[in-house]
């Protein structure tokens, strides 16, 4: 075989093959082996026509077009998104930061809030008055357990307009309701407060009136001291085995019971059908009075009144109040029938069967009339958060005559917990030594009596004994 090496192979020599400017050569060798087994090299070698031996197969080549799939996958990715924050944008501006939902979801997520925590202070300048009021306010809230604390200072001022006290009036009320009805309060400062007054005006206890002297005193009895008021408990200590007692119990326990329903719930329903507060986005800027947190947007409030009637008018018609209409018509009936048995058998006298009450025994309101109530002169802020639209803050700022007032709330939503306090004394007490300290100021070392036999003797209250005739 004297062929070419260069045509060796499986390279067929064809027929008439037609001249090409350039040609592909295909070489295919077998050289070396991967466990005993032949490997194929395919070579693939570009050469100019003129260089192509005669015989081999010259076939038309062209460079493959190069694939653009990833910077389309990219262009659609990049047209996607901009649509996706157009629509993010639109819905943003439109839907989500639109006034009416934002008034909406402010107020109805309040309503369904567990937990809110609310501090600011209220300042009133009473011109006629000549006084200016300052009322401090912290308080927390969980369900229906409440913790507060208000302080109040109250300045007295001259016709001029200046402070009559270096130091104003200081009385701070600190209060806990809870879940069961029971409430704690208890009023401190009062006495040093009284004190320190008393030395400014050069006053001493020698110069107070009677009346000014009771006062006093009572101030000392309830200064500092923590008073729980339970109504059973002081029904226990007032009228322990009277017949009428027990429908009271009965008829506070249903109250209280009623609590635990969904009250929060049914006023946000109640206030979705009729959404009577209207807001328009302010420039925090152009408001001097106060300041907004970061990312919360301030909104002034206006009121639409025929939906607020509309609202106002739905309360009566709750569940919640629904009970509490059985829960009165319940102790009605009840004390109705402790009053019939009551009635001697031979007395002719005709008992009046007590009404029962129900939603529809609940005043119209108008929106005129509802109107009326509001001031005019009042401007009202909220201050929301521009995300989740959680009700942050109110403002409000008013002028009555010549009077002003300006209130700044901000609330929190934060778990707390409240908690009793750990010592106390019955309210009970505190009426025993209102009532000790008025007779002996009204009767200061006599004796004194009444229709109920008491006089007062020995620095205390007995009862009269009546000797017998002789």
């Amino acid at each position: 075989m004297d062929q070419d090496p260069k045509m060796q192979g499986r390279a067929t020599p064809a027929r008439d093959a037609q001249p090409n400017n350039s040609a592909t050569a295909i070489e295919d060798r077998r050289s070396g082996s991967v466990d005993n087994e032949p490997v194929a090299r395919v070579t693939i070698d570009t050469i100019p026509k003129s260089e192509v031996p005669a015989g081999y197969v010259t076939v038309p080549y062209e460079q493959p077009k190069k694939k653009h799939t990833g910077l389309i996958i990219a262009l659609i990715t990049l047209i996607i998104a901009l649509l996706g924050a157009a629509g993010a944008a639109v819905w943003y501006f439109v839907y989500y930061n639109n006034p009416e939902t934002v008034a909406f979801d402010a107020i109805n997520g309040m309503l369904h809030e567990k937990y809110v925590t609310a501090s600011g202070q209220l300042v009133s300048d009473i011109e006629g008055a000549n006084m200016q009021v300052k009322l401090t306010a912290d308080a927390k809230s969980s369900g229906f357990t409440n913790d507060s604390k208000f302080t109040l200072e109250l300045m007295p001022r001259d016709d001029s307009g200046q402070d009559v006290l270096e130091e104003p009036i200081k009385i701070i009320l600190n209060d806990v309701v809870m879940s069961d009805g029971v409430i704690y309060f208890q009023v401190d400062n009062l006495v040093e407060t009284l004190d320190r007054a008393m030395r400014e005006q050069s006053v001493t206890e020698e110069d107070l009136t009677s009346s000014m002297a009771m006062a006093y005193e009572l101030a000392e009895v309830i200064d500092g001291e923590w008073w729980r008021i339970s109504v059973p408990d002081i029904i226990d200590e007032i009228a322990p085995n009277l017949e009428e007692a027990k429908p009271v119990r009965e008829f506070y326990s249903c109250i209280i019971s009623s609590l635990g329903s969904d009250i929060k719930g049914e006023i946000a329903a109640v206030y979705e059908k009729n959404r009577f507060v209207n807001v328009e986005r302010m420039n925090a800027k152009d408001i001097e009075s106060f300041t907004t947190d970061a990312g919360n947007g301030i909104y002034r409030v206006t009121f639409d009144y025929d939906k607020m009637a509309g609202f106002t008018n739905a309360l009566p018609h709750t569940a919640y109040a629904n009970k509490v209409y059985d829960c009165y018509n319940t102790y009605v009936d009840d004390m109705y029938a402790i009053a019939q048995d009551s009635v001697e058998p031979d007395v002719e006298t005709e008992l009046t069967k007590p009404k029962h009450i129900s939603a529809e025994d609940a005043s119209e309101a108008t929106a005129k009339d509802l109107e009326k109530a509001f001031p005019n002169d009042a401007d009202i802020y909220l201050e929301i958060s521009d995300f989740g639209h959680r009700l942050n803050g109110l403002h409000v700022n008013a002028i009555h005559g010549e009077s002003k007032v300006q209130s700044d709330l901000k609330f929190k939503y934060e778990e707390v917990t409240i908690n009793a306090p750990e010592k106390y004394r019955p309210v009970t007490d505190l009426m025993e030594d209102i009532m000790a300290i008025i007779r002996e100021a009204t009767y200061p070392e006599e004796e004194w009596a009444d229709d109920d036999d008491w006089f007062y003797e020995d620095d205390e209250w007995s009862d009269v004994q009546e000797e017998p005739l002789a």
